[in-house]
Formats: structure tokens, sequence, C-alpha cells
């Protein structure tokens, strides 16, 4: 049977809501402060990969990005990396945006933006996979084995709660970091 990765991640997810455990002033704040810091990250990574003017009060320009560069054999693939990096959080960003304008009651759920939004996700995690020697079927097989190693029948609380990181690095590592 092929595997599905939707399928399988169906099993490894929560079937509870527990909005009653979250005021809603508090979400709307931290997907505010989220949101506006994504948003910094966003112009950030426009200056860094498409060449866009930044402007800030201070300017010491990546004072820690020679250190992780040098980390590298090959200073491209270090730069893909922040490039993915980056990428990834600020597309999560466009997602908490449209999160948010429904939930604030500004605009109806847009079912085409969020696919376009995953979508530009995937683009990232292709750049990551591609620089790490993997493919996103190794990123999806990993993970599940992981969710499986926490939850081997299926999604409860109390596992979620109790995590053995040990054994979840374990089945990580029979799929990643072994080629």
């Amino acid at each position: 049977m092929p595997f599905n990765y939707e399928k399988e991640a169906a099993v490894t997810m929560s079937e509870e809501f527990h909005a009653d455990l979250v005021p809603a002033r508090a979400f709307r704040y931290a997907l505010n402060n989220a949101i506006g810091s994504l948003q910094e990250l966003d112009r950030i990574k426009k200056a860094l990969f498409y060449g866009r003017e930044y402007f800030c009060f201070k300017k010491d320009y990546l004072p820690g990005c020679e250190e992780f560069l040098s980390e590298f054999a090959n200073p491209q693939q270090a730069i893909n990396i922040i490039h993915g990096i980056l990428g990834v959080a600020t597309e999560a960003g466009e997602m908490l945006e449209l999160l948010r304008d429904v939930i604030n009651g500004n605009k109806q759920f847009d079912a085409l933006n969020l696919r376009e939004e995953c979508g530009d996700n995937l683009w990232y995690l292709a750049l990551l996979a591609r620089e790490l020697g993997e493919t996103l079927n190794d990123f999806q097989r990993a993970n599940i084995a992981k969710l499986r190693t926490r939850y081997p029948n299926k999604f409860n609380e109390f596992d979620a709660n109790h995590r053995n990181l040990e054994a979840e690095e374990k089945a990580l590592n029979g799929f990643l970091g072994e080629k």
C-alpha cells in the first residue's frame, strides 16, 4: 500500500479544541505580535534575496551571519538554508494574517489564498530538503515515524504532554541524517 502522508498525519492529530483555555484577547495579542515580527522578517528576506532596500535605525549588518556561513564548506548551501527558513517563517506569517483577518471579522475565509501560501511553503521546504540532501517525501516519512513513536495508536493528550524525546530522535534518525 503506498505511503499517504495526509492519512497518516490525521491519525496523529488532536481532535480536541480547548478554546475555553485561551482568552480571545491573548490569542489576538499573540497573533498580532507574531505577524508583526514575521512581517519584519519578510522585509529582511526581501532585502537579502531580492535586493530590496532595508531601512532600520541601527545598521550592524547581521553580525552573527558570518559565523553561521563559516560552518558550511559551501557558503551557498548556508545561504539557501537561511532563505528556506526565512521563507517558511514569512509564509507562515501570511497564513497568520489570513487567520487574524477572519477571526477579527475583517475578511471571509479565502481557501485559494491559503492554498497559495501552502504552495509557497512547500517551495521553501523543497529548497531546504534539497540543501540537506533529502526529499519532501523523506521529511514526511520521518515526521510520521516520529509521531507514531509519540502516538503508537492515535493522538492522545497524555502522550502529547509526556514525550519521549530520545525515542522520537531515534525514529527521526531512521529516516533522516543517515544517508
